[in-house]
């Protein structure tokens, strides 16, 4: 028999984007937001101790700046897009093993902030290259309770602080009802922290990268693709198991191995 907690709420949210047109090409942006996740209960056992295990959780918010800039040549040659943002996180939900039960738990608070970027170059019609990435720093800035096992400054679980993607599209007409196409594009994701622990603390998860390409052709309504994912069959670590090691191995999930195939299409 399980027990489950009550649990209400009521929020306020709103957002303010105001934007400025510098010229036909370039627009700067910036914007300021409230973000509300509603709360809830657990399902506990009905003879769970209430002073130990929560049969509620309560709801978090975060309050988000951001400030960025869209710009491209006249030509369409270049374009770029920048921003910088800041995330202010309160209660920030957690998820943690007490005894036999998996539950929802409130931190204290959390900072998210970095730079995002995004770059694309078009030299002639049907070719585009392409990049963008990230520098995210995501830590607590209050210690978590004591359950969580989290302290002020230990980064946010599975976040990487630097990512990017840098790939190439090309697209070609080969007759009047036949167009093919192609691409190609490598993915990095900088090392992670796995989830809070207040027995053995946080595993820190080797940065991964991952290539993929692809190439096709339309005909009419029709589209042919053929497709390789992960064409290194890099091992990147995506999750480790919440529940902890069995028999001193500790389950973990990555990411798809490498995967080649055929996709059919249809445009009705």
């Amino acid at each position: 028999m399980h027990r489950a907690g009550k649990s209400s709420d009521n929020a306020f949210t709103y957002s303010v984007a105001p934007t400025f047109k510098l010229n036909a090409n370039t627009r700067i942006y910036a914007r300021i937001a409230k973000g509300y996740r509603p709360g809830g209960p657990n399902a506990v056992s009905a003879d769970a101790d209430p002073n130990e295990v929560p049969f509620q959780f309560a709801p978090d918010t975060t309050i988000n700046y951001e400030v960025g800039i869209k710009t491209r040549t006249e030509d369409n040659l270049l374009s770029f897009d920048a921003s910088v943002f800041r995330i202010d996180w309160k209660k920030i939900q957690l998820l943690v093993q007490i005894g036999q039960f998996g539950v929802n738990i409130n931190g204290a608070s959390a900072r998210s902030s970095g730079v995002e970027l995004t770059a694309g170059l078009h030299p002639s019609p049907g070719l585009s290259f392409f990049a963008n990435g990230s520098y995210v720093d995501a830590h607590l800035t209050a210690d978590t309770p004591t359950q969580v096992g989290g302290v002020s400054g230990d980064p946010l679980p599975y976040n990487p602080k630097w990512q990017w993607t840098v790939g190439a599209e090309y697209e070609h007409r080969l007759s009047a009802t036949m167009t093919g196409n192609a691409g190609i594009s490598w993915h990095y994701a900088g090392h992670r922290f796995t989830d809070f622990d207040p027995n053995i603390g946080q595993r820190r998860l080797p940065a991964y990268g991952q290539l993929d390409a692809h190439a096709g052709v339309d005909v009419g309504r029709f589209r042919v693709d053929a497709f390789a994912h992960n064409i290194t069959d890099s091992r990147g670590i995506s999750n480790v198991g919440f529940f902890g090691d069995v028999d001193h191995d500790v389950p973990a999930a990555v990411i798809r191995p490498r995967s080649i195939g055929l996709a059919l299409g249809y445009r009705y």
